[in-house]
């Protein structure tokens, strides 16, 4: 028989004839809890031989245990060989032998509707990003870390099989609908009471016996006292304790651990969740399980779409939102975080165009992060800071600048001290790090080591720094338009821009110097036209033109694959769209070959954007039946991929375009 955490539970016949389990046990956050591995043999005919076994090879003492999220103070057999394994008897429903039973009954229908009533629903930035708990709750994934170098996956069924637990994650990433939800669905369980308390609106003094009492029964539930005396030791509660970072001082939340350590000495069979972000200037709580949430994947994302559109009544629109995410890269990762990808779905149901505007959008995540989702919940980060929101934003646009024009992601806190605006505020490195990254927009690296947690942020932090500059650095930075991260900035100085038709002109000028310059800016002006620009149409028709004729003069150094060997040449494959070509024997440059694979993914986007009419207007003009189908492609439905192939001697590209809604690669290669 396996027990719900996948233990080992082996089974045999007590001379009353009732059954017993015998489950192995491992040490974990300072007691004993059911693991998986070897047990002793099932063959009820050894169950005394066994305890005898177990009786020459362990020692008998009293430990706690926890079993299937309970927690015990029960007799174990532990190992004299590996005094971190133990053996436990218990029934046929993972209840030690010796534990004490209680029967407290359901909850009063007042309590429940209580807690009803305070956890149907997340929590929202705006009215339109608020889902129900109880139909639209996706389970999120969690890491367990321990003593083990990689993390262990745990599941949202197997959460309720851990009795004490610290969970961490990101601003956004869905701790609190997870303490709600749980709330919800423990409301159904026998004998359990469950609490949902929010850390901000409580003081130390509420986090004792007294307290949780006086809690309870102000919720229409009445707590009898021997359900906190021993032996009991308040198993029937369930305290979910949501954001220990929101408490606003580190002194208060210095006091507000110590009473939650309190409370679990003093009610030892207590179960408990608290949640933080994952920096709230302490360590993890002594005795809980640490648990992270896990980025959601595209399966997660799909689904929550799908509920949310189809619970507003426009389960189509799920589908375009998803074609949308396979076009951007930078988009799809954003939508990892539950909150910013709300943000997509509300921005989409107000104007579906605004899903082009990146330079807007990857702002609004930006500001969504550092301020407005705190202040949307009433969460007080500022007071004590000796500088602003837009302060730090000033700062981190000349880190970030500093970063793109040397090539580099990581930063270190020398980055943050010889910055020009940050040498003139009363605040330490340190502090002005912590609060970036308590807000979710960087992340450690390492040992003295940060980085953004999107890329995308980096780049819209140093285009925003690039608008405000002189021309002269913008024109140093054109000459560099071929490295990656300044392409990217600049492409996003022109979104940002109120009039950037100057520094367009500059760009179409700096493909004039040689032929790489051209590629370069061919990929540069794909960037732009991806996006939504304020830049007079008769800019943006010159930047298409250029576009397209650069992506005419690269594919006449392609060949058919059909000219080297019997593969399809283009055309559809069932229900697939293939482009292949591969470059001329003498002109193998990988290099190459890549940025013009790069080009196609941001092409791709181009061709569903806001400038698609431009594009079609100029391929219209380009007298090639190669540049034609290649377009052809690019604004094919469904999902692209672009890989590289090798036909003889020779390297190539295949371009496919299939159904579906994930993008095999993104503009960055993925």
């Amino acid at each position: 028989m396996s027990g719900r955490n996948g233990s080992m539970v082996k089974m045999h016949e007590r001379p009353d004839g009732s059954e017993v389990a015998i489950v192995r046990l491992r040490k974990a956050d300072g007691r004993f809890r059911a693991s998986e591995g070897p047990g002793p043999s099932t063959d009820p005919l050894l169950a005394k031989a066994m305890r005898r076994l177990l009786a020459i090879t362990c020692t008998r003492r009293v430990a706690t245990v926890e079993l299937q999220g309970m927690i015990y103070s029960s007799l174990v057999y532990q190992s004299m060989d590996d005094p971190g394994i133990a053996f436990v008897e218990t029934d046929r429903d993972g209840v030690p032998l010796d534990a004490p039973r209680g029967h407290w009954g359901g909850l009063s229908e007042r309590f429940r509707l209580e807690i009803q009533s305070a956890c149907r629903e997340s929590d929202a930035l705006t009215p339109d990003t608020r889902i129900s708990l109880d139909e639209c709750f996706v389970p999120p994934v969690f890491d367990l870390y321990d003593s083990s170098t990689t993390p262990t996956v745990v599941g949202w069924e197997n959460l309720r099989d851990f009795a004490r637990v610290h969970l961490t994650g990101p601003p956004g990433s869905g701790k609190t609908s997870c303490l709600r939800r749980l709330a919800l669905e423990a409301s159904e369980w026998a004998d359990t009471l469950p609490l949902f308390l929010q850390l901000r609106e409580l003081t130390p003094e509420a986090l004792t016996i007294a307290g949780l009492v006086r809690l309870v029964s102000g919720q229409g539930e009445n707590p009898r006292t021997e359900d906190m005396e021993a032996p009991l030791g308040g198993a029937r509660l369930l305290l979910l304790l949501d954001g220990l970072d929101e408490v606003p001082t580190l002194e208060m939340r210095t006091r507000i651990s110590d009473s939650i350590a309190s409370l679990c000495a003093a009610l030892p069979r207590m179960r408990v969740l608290v949640t933080s972000r994952s920096t709230s200037g302490l360590d993890w709580l002594p005795g809980f399980t640490h648990m992270t949430i896990r980025p959601a994947n595209d399966s997660w994302v799909r689904h929550w779409l799908l509920l949310y559109f189809s619970k507003r009544g426009d389960p189509a629109a799920a589908n375009d939102v998803g074609s949308r995410l396979a076009l951007d890269q930078d988009l799809a990762e954003l939508c990892r975080s539950p909150l910013l990808l709300a943000l997509i779905a509300s921005s989409y149901r107000h104007s579906p165009r605004s899903l082009n505007d990146r330079a807007a959008f990857v702002e609004n995540c930006v500001g969504t992060l550092l301020t407005d989702w705190d202040w949307a919940r009433e969460v007080s980060r500022w007071n004590e800071s000796t500088y602003t929101p837009r302060q730090l934003l000033v700062i981190l646009g000349e880190l970030s600048l500093r970063l793109v024009s040397q090539q580099r992601n990581v930063f270190t806190r020398n980055d943050i001290l010889t910055s020009h605006f940050a040498s003139r505020l009363d605040s330490s490195a340190l502090t002005i790090i912590d609060t970036c990254q308590s807000s979710g927009l960087i992340r450690n690296a390492g040992h003295d080591k940060w980085q953004f947690s999107h890329q995308a942020f980096q780049e819209y932090l140093a285009a925003n720094c690039l608008v405000s500059m002189t021309q002269h650095t913008l024109l140093d930075l054109e000459d560099r338009v071929d490295e990656p991260q300044v392409r990217r900035a600049l492409g996003l100085s022109c979104a940002l821009a109120s009039d950037p038709d100057d520094l367009l002109m500059s760009m179409i000028s700096h493909g004039d110097k040689s032929p790489e310059s051209a590629e370069s800016t061919v990929l540069l002006l794909a960037e732009v036209l991806g996006q939504e620009s304020s830049a007079s149409q008769a800019i943006l028709q010159q930047c298409a033109d250029l576009v397209v004729e650069g992506v005419d003069r690269q594919l006449r150094n392609f060949v058919h694959v059909k000219a080297r060997s019997a593969q399809t040449n283009t055309g559809r494959t069932g229900n697939s769209i293939r482009w292949q070509r591969t470059l001329e024997a003498s002109f193998i440059q990988e290099d190459r070959l890549e940025r013009f694979g790069e080009a196609t993914f941001l092409l791709r986007r181009a061709c569903f954007g806001p400038s698609a009419s431009l594009l079609v207007k100029s391929v219209s003009r380009i007298d090639s039946e190669d540049t034609s189908a290649y377009f052809r492609a690019l604004r094919a439905p469904g999902r692209l991929a672009v890989e590289k192939i090798v036909v003889g001697d020779s390297l190539g590209l295949e371009i496919a375009v299939h159904p579906g809604l994930d993008a095999k690669a993104g503009p960055r290669g993925g």
